[in-house]
């Protein structure tokens, strides 16, 4: 009998960044695939120059497909795309700046097998590029550690399950989901930051998604200037209108609570109030 399972479909938007593209790229080619079938959509979302099939190693052509925008239509409308022309049981989003340990896939995907979640999520870490300074390093550590120990806190005393009320602490990047978590599920173009947050939401709204943990490091997040993450100055606005798109008893919840005065704090330290594209309604 075979012990192949159901197709893995990785979705990668990238918009220049060529060099950490190809960094990128790699990691996903030298995921364990040996027990899985796969294919890897990239959506160039109008770089310059164009992502080429000569970046493509020969030994993975086969499973890979580059879809070309003709301009840049942005992360939202990309992945869109790429989820359009997915054909697999199990869904995975890369960033084209982040990169996965080689267990990865086998990883999430077993643990969806094991435990029949949804969504699944491992840890990650930073990874900073020359040019952020060493304030910012260190708030992304501080913030980095305490997602990691949330996440470590759920999966032993919450058996492996995450609450909605804390999905602000899943990363697109290191979460993979069913065929049934992403059905009729696209994300939105009204946001421009946390749109990944607002797709995790719709998921788990619209198809009863349930989200386990795996408490493994997987993932590399990478920060460099360039970071939507560095420059969002007034893109804090979509954190306000995300909360506001929760039901009132969710935005009431302790981690609720906590995310809208993390908002409020970044927002106050970044000096972002008069250039917010969203103010709150309270």
């Amino acid at each position: 009998m075979s012990n192949r399972r159901g197709k893995v479909s990785v979705i990668i938007p990238v918009h220049n960044r060529h060099e950490l593209f190809n960094r990128c790229l790699a990691s996903v080619i030298n995921q364990k695939w040996d027990r899985f079938t796969y294919e890897i959509i990239v959506i160039d979302d109008g770089s310059s120059p164009a992502i080429s099939q000569h970046q493509i190693p020969k030994s993975a052509s086969s499973n890979i497909r580059i879809i070309r925008n003709s301009r840049a239509l942005g992360p939202s409308v990309t992945r869109n795309i790429g989820l359009k022309a997915a054909g697999g049981e199990y869904i995975a989003f890369l960033d084209s700046d982040d990169t996965w340990h080689p267990d990865f896939i086998s990883a999430t995907v077993t643990g969806l097998d094991s435990t029949r979640p949804e969504i699944i999520t491992t840890l990650g870490k930073p990874n900073f590029l020359p040019g952020i300074n060493f304030p910012k390093r260190i708030l992304f550590l501080l913030l980095s550690l305490v997602r990691i120990c949330s996440l470590w806190l759920f999966w032993v005393f919450n058996g492996s399950r995450l609450p909605v009320q804390l999905l602000y602490l899943l990363r697109i990047s290191s979460s993979v989901f069913t065929r049934k978590a992403v059905s009729g599920v696209y994300f939105s173009q009204k946001y421009r930051a946390a749109e990944d947050w607002k797709y995790f939401w719709d998921c788990i709204s619209n198809n009863s998604a349930s989200v386990r943990i795996i408490p493994q490091l997987l993932a590399v997040y990478t920060y460099e200037p360039r970071s939507e993450t560095l420059r969002r100055r007034h893109y804090w606005g979509d954190y306000y209108k995300l909360l506001e798109e929760f039901p009132q008893e969710l935005r009431r919840t302790p981690g609720m609570r906590v995310f809208r005065k993390y908002t409020d704090i970044s927002v106050a330290m970044n000096k972002s109030y008069p250039y917010l594209n969203y103010y709150p309604k309270d």
